[in-house]
């Protein structure tokens, strides 16, 4: 029926009930042209340096292959994007409005790649908090391994003092903590991936200076330099604890908020401290370190339970395996 046929109401209520009747079919009239990334790459770059010899030398290929890949793209476009002379290559005007989108589709493109690969832990973020102990016993060793497992992932490690790290956890700002306990264990999952041995820190002169090891009542006598409560509590009360445990309290004549100040506070006679293997990095002249027999300071690995950041299990199994291979 032509629709000039006819103009009264049942005219047009029956062309209308002929449309409605018909199997609907799809005819589009723009076709979208098969063209691939790389040629929005060959056509970006010819934008940028509007001559062939240097974008051809920018996408690393010969020019002759990047003048027809231009043209196929042209082609399927069914528009002329440049106007080409002997002298110089200019954008027209279909070609500037293609540029403006081309670029926004490879950025687009980019940034697909870059969220999926968070999702999959090969790209994202990751901060570790720890404190001195745990850098130099635990993650000397797992941070060669994790920087080579995933290279694009921005790692942080923040130095943090000991009382900081659950809080941190908590309010997200690390992803995982290296803590002493005792910690507020909230919302948070934790478990012991290294026991640090315990090391009397000794002026080179002190009479058990020579001893391949002691007991830690071998020290009950001596006066010691011991950190500062306030700045690393729970290492503070782990000592207390042990020495306790061998059957004395620690007569302590000086305090520091430094291992280095804890060390040269020993080389000069002033007392006896205790420290671990992984402290011994900040020894000085006239300081020896001597392992106590059966005393050992544990370092936990903790994390938000409810943490979803992939690279948080990558990086946890890591620790594992590493303190697996270590035992």
């Amino acid at each position: 029926m032509a629709f000039g046929a006819g103009t009264g109401p049942d005219a047009r209520a029956c062309r209308l009930n002929e449309l409605v009747d018909r199997p609907f079919s799809f005819d589009p009239i723009i076709k979208i042209a098969p063209m691939e990334l790389r040629h929005l790459r060959y056509f970006v770059t010819l934008a940028e340096e509007l001559n062939f010899t240097r974008a051809a030398r920018r996408l690393n290929m010969a020019q002759p292959p990047l003048s027809q890949q231009i043209q196929q793209l042209e082609r399927e476009l069914g528009v002329q994007l440049f106007t080409r002379t002997n002298r110089r290559v200019q954008l027209t005007y279909p070609g500037q409005v293609f540029l403006t989108e081309a670029r926004m589709a490879l950025d687009q493109v980019e940034n697909a790649t870059r969220a999926s690969r968070r999702a999959d832990g090969r790209d994202g973020h990751l901060t570790v908090g720890a404190g001195v102990m745990p850098i130099h016993s635990v993650l000397s060793k797992v941070l060669p391994l994790f920087r080579k497992a995933f290279p694009a992932v921005d790692f942080r490690l923040r130095e943090l003092l000991p009382q900081e790290q659950s809080r941190m956890l908590r309010e997200g700002l690390t992803d995982i903590g290296f803590l002493i306990p005792p910690f507020d264990q909230v919302d948070i999952t934790s478990e012991v991936v290294f026991n640090d041995p315990v090391m009397a820190v000794l002026p080179s002169d002190h009479g058990l200076a020579k001893k391949r090891s002691v007991d830690l009542c071998d020290l009950a006598n001596d006066r010691f330099v011991m950190p500062t409560r306030a700045w690393a509590p729970t290492y503070y009360d782990h000592l207390i604890m042990v020495c306790r445990e061998a059957g004395f309290s620690p007569n302590i004549v000086h305090t520091a908020a430094e291992f280095q100040t804890i060390f040269t506070l020993v080389a000069a006679g002033l007392g006896t401290a205790l420290g671990t293997s992984s402290t011994r990095a900040s020894s000085v002249d006239g300081v020896t370190c001597v392992p106590v027999r059966s005393t050992t300071v544990p370092v936990w690995m903790a994390w938000r339970s409810g943490n979803t950041n992939p690279l948080v299990k990558e990086f946890i199994e890591l620790v594992r395996s590493s303190s697996a291979g270590g035992e």
